[in-house]
C-alpha cells in the first residue's frame, strides 16, 4: 500500500507526460476544408443525383474527405514540448523523471530515423478512388439518357392521355395497320365471333 501511495504522483506525472508526447487526436472541432476541385466534383455530382441513398453516400464521402484532410493538417502540425523542469519539481521520486527523458529522447530519437513508405497504400487507394470516380461518372452518363428515354416515354404517354379522349375506331385502326388487316382477314373468311 505505502508503495502505490508513494507511487502515484510519479505514474500521475508519466501519465501527463505522455498525454503532452503522444501524437496529436485527429479529431477536429471545425470540419476541414476539402480541394476547391474535389468541392467543385462533388457538387456536379450532387446536382444530378436524386437518390436519398445516394446523396447520403456522397455526403458520407466528402465528409471522410474532410476527414482525412484534418488528418493530414493536424499530423503536419508540431508536437508540444514537454516540461522536464516541472515534473522534477513536482515529483519526489529520485530519477523517475529523468528515466522518463531517457526513455521518451530515445523514443523520439527512433521515430525520427523511422522512414515509412506509404507509396503502396497511397497507389492503392489511388486507384481504388479512381475506379469509383470512374464508376459515379459511368453512372451519371447512364442517368443522363435513361432520363432522357424516360422524358421521352413520359411526353409521349401524356399525349397519348390526351388524344384518347376523341380517339375513334377509324383512327385507330389507322394508327395500327396490322390489326386493320387482321380484322379484314377474319371477315372475310366469315370468322365471326358471336355472344
Amino acid at each position: 500500500k505505502m508503495l502505490a501511495r508513494s507511487m502515484r504522483p510519479a505514474s500521475m506525472a508519466l501519465r501527463a507526460a505522455s498525454r503532452v508526447a503522444a501524437p496529436r487526436s485527429f479529431a477536429t472541432t471545425r470540419p476541414a476544408r476539402i480541394s476547391q476541385e474535389d468541392s467543385d466534383f462533388l457538387d456536379e455530382l450532387a446536382a444530378d443525383i436524386t437518390s436519398s441513398d445516394t446523396k447520403a453516400a456522397l455526403e458520407n464521402l466528402r465528409r471522410i474527405m474532410r476527414k482525412t484532410d484534418a488528418m493530414k493538417a493536424e499530423m503536419a502540425k508540431p508536437l508540444h514540448e514537454v516540461d522536464w523542469a516541472y515534473y522534477r519539481a513536482n515529483i519526489r521520486r529520485p530519477g523517475l523523471v529523468d528515466q522518463a527523458e531517457a526513455a521518451y529522447k530515445q523514443c523520439m530519437a527512433e521515430f525520427k530515423t523511422l522512414k515509412p513508405d506509404f507509396s503502396k497504400e497511397i497507389a492503392e487507394s489511388d486507384a481504388a478512388f479512381a475506379a469509383l470516380i470512374k464508376q459515379a461518372e459511368d453512372m451519371k452518363e447512364n442517368s443522363i439518357v435513361a432520363t432522357a428515354e424516360l422524358e421521352k416515354e413520359l411526353a409521349e404517354c401524356r399525349a397519348e392521355r390526351d388524344n384518347i379522349v376523341n380517339l375513334t375506331m377509324k383512327d385507330e385502326l389507322k394508327n395500327n395497320p396490322e390489326i386493320a388487316a387482321e380484322i379484314e382477314k377474319e371477315i372475310d373468311e366469315n370468322n365471326w365471333l358471336t355472344f
